[in-house]
């Protein structure tokens, strides 16, 4: 072997094994790093920076997706609890104060004993006029009252609603004096 050989292979090593130990060490260390980058909203190597917000922004989004979809279906769960309760006492109504034989009136006793509470309703929210609130922050809020905690499976936000309604919704539903705007599936506003 001549020195010129010699001095040619140890230049070929010197300029591989940087990026040979660079490579094993992100294999290696890949876990531990991924982690690290996890957090980093920008890198700068050098004159070079790169922002890494867009992919931090997403996974915030995602989270927040996931917990407004979790936020709705609990929504839906209480919603499906109050519906069956509903449902049982609109068949106890149906049963007890039908007076004709197509049942005409026990949807007219169902509006009556929903509107039966809409004074006390709007009394429970009047200081909140202007507030968002879930289906759930409602219902928490309706429990606490000592006047409407009893009766609380007949007290449905959509039933009291400016601007959507059920089949036995309160009468004032659709008017001015209804006491919740609908902003989607599950979110209202206090009017």
């Amino acid at each position: 072997m001549t020195p010129e050989l010699i001095n040619a292979i140890a230049a070929f090593i010197g300029a591989t094994a940087w990026p040979a130990i660079a490579v094993f060490f992100l294999v290696t260390f890949r876990g531990a790093i991924v982690k690290m980058l996890e957090n980093v909203s920008s890198v700068t190597f050098g004159g070079l920076k790169a922002e890494l917000s867009k992919v931090k922004g997403e996974k915030e989004q995602a989270e927040r997706r996931a917990d407004e979809a979790l936020e709705a279906e609990q929504d839906l769960e209480i919603e499906n609890e109050v519906l069956q309760e509903r449902v049982s006492s609109a068949i106890e109504i149906d049963r007890g104060l039908k007076t004709t034989n197509d049942g005409g009136d026990g949807l007219a006793k169902m509006v009556e004993r929903v509107t039966k509470y809409h004074t006390q309703l709007k009394n429970l929210f009047q200081n909140r006029k202007g507030e968002k609130l879930t289906t759930a922050q409602i219902r928490d809020i309706v429990k606490s009252s000592s006047d409407l905690k009893t009766v609380e499976s007949w007290v449905l936000p959509s039933d009291h609603c400016s601007n959507h309604s059920n089949r036995a919704s309160c009468k004032c539903a659709g008017t001015p004096d209804a006491v919740f705007e609908r902003l989607k599936r599950g979110h209202y506003r206090v009017l």
